[in-house]
């Protein structure tokens, strides 16, 4: 009698096991077929970018770098005319515009480069 008990309980361990197997196998086969769709969705979007990228490529207007206005650096203070001063401090803006070009007014015009 043991034995045909042992049987049983095999038995009924084998279809508990299929049934998990069976469940597992449904869902693996879920999961590669969204794996699958996200792949061609990867692979349209793969080639719609390629295809993008060709178009700015060709598209592309060549670059002008243009160099900014200089800018204006004190260098000594004390020489800056007071008619190119805001008290207390030389009035740049003013001095940039009004300065004659070669005057010794304290300050000389700089261009700044960004790399």
């Amino acid at each position: 009698m043991a034995a045909l008990d042992c049987m049983v309980d095999a038995d009924i361990c084998d279809d508990a096991l299929i049934q998990g197997l069976k469940g597992f196998k449904d869902t693996m086969a879920a999961r590669l077929h969204r794996l699958e769709e996200r792949e061609v969705l990867s692979s349209h979007h793969r080639a719609g970018a390629d295809v993008a990228a060709m178009r700015a490529l060709s598209a592309q207007a060549p670059t002008i770098i243009s160099q900014s206005e200089p800018s204006l650096v004190v260098d000594e203070e004390a020489q800056v005319p007071a008619q190119y001063r805001s008290e207390p401090v030389p009035n740049k803006r003013r001095a940039k515009r009004g300065a004659p070009a070669g005057e010794e007014i304290g300050a000389h015009l700089s261009v700044v480069r960004s790399p």
